[in-house]
């Protein structure tokens, strides 16, 4: 019965490991929204080491403005982010 018992052990011990992995490979669809103007407006944030930005798109709202918005694929955890509005660093005031 030995070689049942080495295979079960191994069997846990990768089972575990497979849902470790699944966990780091989980990603959060986030919807990051700037409504206060400009033209161009990146998102830029811990989740891209501060170097990438993330263009964001302008989008309508139901009472005709605009505001500009993007979905990032983000990794359980905490995030800090800023807004990058027309070359100017910004944060959302609203969400302090």
């Amino acid at each position: 019965g030995k070689q049942v018992h080495q295979a079960l052990v191994f069997g846990v011990a990768s089972d575990a490991m497979a849902q470790q992995a699944m966990y780091e490979q989980m990603v959060f669809p986030t919807r990051f929204v700037w409504g206060y103007g400009g033209k161009q407006v990146h998102l830029c944030g811990s989740f891209t080491n501060w170097l990438e930005t993330v263009p964001m798109a302008p989008e309508p709202t139901p009472n005709g403005g605009s505001v500009f918005a993007v979905v990032c694929n983000l990794p359980p955890g905490y995030h800090q982010y800023k807004f990058i509005v027309d070359g100017e660093w910004r944060h959302d005031e609203n969400q302090a």
